[in-house]
C-alpha cells in the first residue's frame, strides 16, 4: 500500500497526529502527484535534474499552440511517472493571459482521481 505524508492547507507537513498525518491509497497517490508538480527543476539539491522545468521550458514563452502542447506533455509525463499511476486521460488545458491551467483524470492502482494545477 502506498503511504504519503499529508500536507495541510498551507502546504506544510503536519506532525504529531499519528496515522492521521498520513494518506494512503488513491489519496496518497494524488498527494504525490501534487507534490511532484510543485517541485521545480533544480530546487532539490540532492537531485537537481528532477522537477518540472517550469522556468526553463514552460513559463515566460509566447502562448502559442506549440508551447501549450509542450506544457501539456511535460505535466502529463510528470504525472505518469508518479509511482502507482497507471494511466492519465481526459487531459484539458488552457492559457488565460499568463496563467496556465491543466486538469486531467488519473487511474491509479487504488482507484481514480482528478488532478488540477495552475501556473
Amino acid at each position: 500500500m502506498t503511504k504519503y505524508r499529508r500536507l495541510d492547507t498551507d502546504g506544510d507537513m503536519p506532525f504529531g497526529r499519528g496515522a492521521e498525518s498520513f494518506a494512503q491509497g488513491v489519496e496518497a497517490v494524488r498527494q504525490a502527484i501534487e507534490t511532484r508538480l510543485k517541485l521545480l527543476r533544480g530546487e532539490w539539491w540532492e537531485r537537481p535534474a528532477d522537477g518540472l522545468p517550469l522556468y526553463q521550458q514552460m513559463l515566460g514563452r509566447p502562448c502559442t499552440q506549440a508551447q501549450k502542447e509542450l506544457m501539456d506533455l511535460l505535466v502529463t509525463e510528470r504525472i505518469a511517472d508518479t509511482r502507482s499511476v497507471t494511466r492519465v486521460y481526459d487531459a484539458q488545458s488552457a492559457f488565460d493571459g499568463r496563467a496556465y491551467r491543466f486538469t486531467c483524470s488519473v487511474q491509479t492502482e487504488f482507484g481514480e482521481t482528478t488532478v488540477e494545477v495552475d501556473y
